[in-house]
């Protein structure tokens, strides 16, 4: 892809690993690498995903209590040429350094399905909570509650919507 503003070329590796432990424990983790070129810089970006569930199936309604974390370290500070792979608290990961671009580009931007219906993140210099709480009170209806914790701010780069912090 090419623009104004520079190239890109970044290729996505994954893997996403779903799973049972009988009727009661679920459990999933995802992970996505990404690598290229981004205006000029090495693009090497992560992020991650592990959720976990248990589900009290021999209980009216069968509710099941689940937790997800979300992570995607990002850059500190994309404009400037010491792009290493930061981590809250203001230190760094020790991988890379230099001219190395590690913001990680979602693909397919909308994050419904994800981060809530708000739309105020996404995969992107982020690290994310949710307590997931749901239940069945008949076999065609299925109530769900989502309560998220974000933890980290929208950054210089971008909250996902392209808003940065300045705007």
């Amino acid at each position: 892809m090419s623009g104004g503003l520079g190239e890109m070329e970044e290729h996505d590796v994954g893997f996403r690993l779903p799973g049972k432990n009988g009727k009661a424990i679920d459990y999933e983790a995802e992970s996505h690498f990404q690598f290229g070129e981004f205006r000029g810089q090495t693009h090497r970006a992560s992020a991650h995903m592990v959720k976990g569930g248990y589900t009290l199936d021999k209980v009216m309604w069968s509710p099941r209590v689940g937790y997800e974390f979300d992570w995607s370290p990002g850059d500190s500070d994309p404009s400037d040429q010491d792009l290493t792979n930061r981590v809250s608290g203001g230190g760094t990961t020790g991988r890379g350094a230099g001219n190395t671009h590690r913001t990680f580009h979602q693909f397919y931007p909308t994050n419904h399905a994800h981060f809530g219906y708000i739309d105020m993140m996404s995969w992107k210099n982020m690290r994310a909570h949710r307590l997931q709480l749901n239940a069945k009170p008949t076999k065609k209806l299925r109530s769900q509650v989502d309560f998220w914790y974000f933890d980290e701010s929208p950054t210089p780069e971008g909250d996902g919507n392209g808003r940065t912090e300045d705007q």
